[in-house]
């Protein structure tokens, strides 16, 4: 079924700006950006061996988080193991630096491994050994680095590799850091001072590097070496993810940090305070405009669990961790666990291992700040490929003094959220349904806790599978049509014969009825109403005809089929075909109008639709022409006259279109190739997307402003049909995740095809 637009529904985010972000162009908005981009999708999620060892942590140590992550938490989405400063440093011994030490350097004046914390390094073999074992368990390794060249380079005026420089050459001597003294900034405006860089790289390359996080470049922004890196990084020819340290990066180099840098720290080091935790709910706001895949602004790492070498566990309470991995998630920021994860206990590890928690942080977007006041903060996120919202709540109000209320109510007007109806809510920590809320939802938060949820527009939960055909259980090529004479949606459908186990070769598929199922509760629950009454070529074939996927459309109170109709029950697939016209008045007993003349004898699977000049276009498949979908234009329904070639993309079959979100979209069933999608402005000229839809042959319906995809899937012969809900985004058409609960909502209004 086509476009059955009953009033539709505008999901609007209202603003509510208690206080307003930096205005800017977001760069998702912006044209494609860098390569590089591509090479962190979703914000990274990974372990820092700063929190919990800072200078001191060892290869065994190492090797032993890796071993546990790839046990406990790689199935999850963690994947990076980086290890922080001074890896270079044999007797680094904390959180602080020693003055003047001797630090492990190769003769290009470029810094290795201490082999006395690194044994595997020995004989110039860097961190590969190391890698190579991070690799072999499924995850990635990253290490940190200093901006800059080791001062004893200079001192000694060791050589720069492939150039006739020393370290002393390029390095500028007035740029230091101020909290570290192992390194002098590099001056790029010199000769050799961007082959330094280029070799430094090229070694990280050569050990097998996935990570760099790059330490004193934000503040203050050194723009020149930023560049150099990103430039050194991209010549090696690695897909080396760049990290940049610490903050706060000033917000007017937004643009820029996010154009060169894969994130960036947004504050100085996050510890486990709850006045560092409130104060980064403004900066994540304020960077909401430089938020988009492969730019990620850094809220630094998750101080929970055990840290300090051990010597404390976070001072964080259980609420304030929920605070902090809810707008860590909503926000988008990179998850990097600070703790010794050897030493997790049962409640870190359920915040770390909680899938529809770590959903918000990986699969969101128009992710924003959608109020705050009186201490009360609500983010909103879109859902991709659905019409839910994400909902971050927070009570950052201060904690309560003896006698007063520990929580308060954190009120969400469902309008807020785009939502002109009832909505179901879902307690994403707790992973429980709280049921649906007609005007607004206000769970009651405790002081400086949060929570996540996601909230699905109203409907009825369908059932899984939606439907199974009693009769012969394989119910194919859905097409669905509000029947006004019944007040109940109609699904019509081809009626295989899966328990016809006698049936040799494909006979099973031919000798098929047409099928209808009706829902009275908008499409979650069907029944079987009998088979739709035609009789058309039974004269000439009383028991031997074959009817197979249904097209019906109403127009001026009349119900129209076109329906491909096989003169007989075959073994084979090697037999005309032809597509029917019939008419109803009640859309359950047919009469025929005739063939469809479409100058082929193999034509099946059309599909109606009428164009914004009031003439009618059918797209089908003619099994004369591959690979390509036909489609022919009528005035008046009855008299078709072919065009030619729709899209010629794939071989496919079944094509639906149907018009929503401005575009007109075109579905076909390619076999493996799956449900294609293409895009089209005016019918005719068709775009093909990367993303494909769910299961076989199937239509979309569009009712209330939103629309869901009826389709079928099979295992050996038996089919059962299922629906997921549609959204557009970015230009695409793109489907809820089959396996989450579907809410469907088809109102109970016929309007005319258009």
């Amino acid at each position: 079924m086509k476009f059955r637009n009953s009033t539709t529904r505008l999901h609007r985010l209202l603003s509510i700006a208690a206080i307003a972000a930096p205005l800017a162009l977001p760069p998702a908005a912006r044209a494609a950006g860098p390569a590089y981009w591509s090479w962190a999708p979703t914000p990274p999620m990974g372990w820092n061996s700063w929190d919990g060892f800072a200078t001191t942590v060892t290869e065994a140590q190492t090797r032993a988080q890796a071993d546990f992550m790839a046990q406990n938490l790689k199935r999850h989405g963690w994947e990076y193991i980086v290890v922080d400063i001074q890896w270079y440093e044999p007797n680094a011994n904390g959180f602080d630096y020693r003055k003047n030490a001797k630090l492990a350097m190769d003769e290009w004046s470029r810094l290795i491994p201490a082999t006395n914390k690194f044994p595997s390094a020995v004989n110039g073999q860097g961190f590969k050994p190391l890698a190579d074992y991070v690799h072999s368990l499924g995850l990635k390794f990253g290490i940190h680095m200093m901006r800059g060249i080791p001062r004893q380079a200079v001192y000694a005026k060791t050589p720069i590799k492939n150039t006739s420089y020393t370290a002393a050459d390029i390095a500028d001597t007035n740029s230091i850091c101020p909290w570290n003294g192992d390194m002098f900034g590099v001056d790029i405006t010199k000769p050799g001072a961007q082959a330094y860089y280029d070799s430094l790289y090229e070694l990280f390359a050569s050990w097998g590097l996935d990570f760099v996080k790059v330490d004193d470049l934000s503040r203050p922004y050194h723009q020149a070496e930023i560049e150099a890196i990103r430039q050194a990084i991209d010549r090696t020819g690695r897909k080396i993810v760049f990290s940049t340290s610490p903050g706060a990066t000033p917000l007017s180099d937004g643009e820029h940090i996010s154009t060169h840098a894969n994130m960036w720290r947004i504050s100085d080091d996050f510890w486990d305070k709850w006045s560092l935790l409130f104060d980064q709910f403004a900066r994540v706001r304020d960077w909401t405009p430089f938020r988009g895949p492969g730019h990620w602004p850094d809220a630094d790492m998750l101080p929970i669990g055990v840290l300090q070498m051990g010597k404390n566990k976070t001072h964080f309470t259980h609420d304030e961790q929920f605070t902090l991995m809810s707008l860590w998630s909503i926000a988008r920021s990179p998850l990097m666990i600070g703790a010794d994860l050897t030493k997790l206990d049962g409640f870190t590890l359920s915040l770390l291992t909680n899938d529809e928690v770590l959903a918000v942080n990986q699969n969101s977007s128009d992710n924003h700040q959608l109020f705050q006041h009186d201490g009360l903060y609500a983010w909103v996120a879109d859902v991709p490929g659905s019409p839910d919202k994400y909902v971050g709540l927070f009570n950052t109000c201060a904690l309560p003094a003896a006698g007063e209320p520990a929580s308060v109510a954190v009120p969400v007007k469902l309008s807020e959220l785009g939502f002109d109806g009832e909505a179901c809510v879902r307690d994403l920590w707790r992973q429980k349904d709280l049921g649906s809320f007609k005007t607004e939802f206000a769970p009651v938060i405790n002081a400086h806790g949060g929570g996540l949820y996601r909230v699905t527009p109203a409907g009825k939960l369908a059932a899984r599978p939606l439907y199974r055909d009693p009769p012969f259980d394989a119910p194919t090529d859905p097409v669905l049509t509000f029947n006004a004479e019944t007040k109940k949606w109609f699904m019509y459908y081809t009626q295989r014969r899966a328990t016809a186990t006698n049936a040799p070769g494909v006979a099973w598929v031919h000798g098929t009825h047409i099928g209808i199922a009706e829902s009275g509760d908008g499409g979650a629950t069907w029944t079987y109403r009998g088979e739709a009454k035609i009789s058309y070529g039974q004269d000439a074939h009383p028991d031997d005809y074959t009817y197979w996927a249904p097209e019906v459309i109403w127009v001026h109170g009349i119900y129209h089929m076109y329906l491909t109709y096989v003169p007989g029950i075959f073994t084979d697939w090697n037999h005309p075909r032809q597509i029917v016209h019939l008419t109803s008045q009640d859309g359950i007993k047919w009469d025929a109008v005739g063939q469809v003349d479409l100058k082929s004898d193999r034509v099946i699977d059309p599909c109606v639709m009428q164009l914004p000049d009031g003439h009618w276009r059918m797209w089908y498949k003619d099994e004369r022409k591959s690979p390509t979908l036909s489609y022919a234009d009528s005035p008046d329904l009855a008299h078709w006259e072919p065009r030619g070639n729709a899209v010629t993309d794939f071989n496919g079959e079944g094509p639906k279109v149907f018009h929503w979100q401005g575009g007109y979209w075109l579905i076909a069933d390619c076999w493996r190739n799956g449900m294609r999608v293409w895009r089209s402005d005016d019918c005719l000229n068709w775009k093909l997307q990367a993303e494909s839809l769910p299961g076989s042959h199937g239509d979309a319906v569009v009712s209330g402003g939103r629309a869901w995809w009826f389709y079928f899937t099979e295992s050996g012969r038996r089919a059962v049909i299922n629906a997921v809900e549609l959204s557009v985004a970015d230009g695409k058409l793109l489907h809820g995740d089959p396996n989450e609960p579907t809410y469907i909502d088809l109102q109970p209004a016929r309007e005319e095809e258009k």
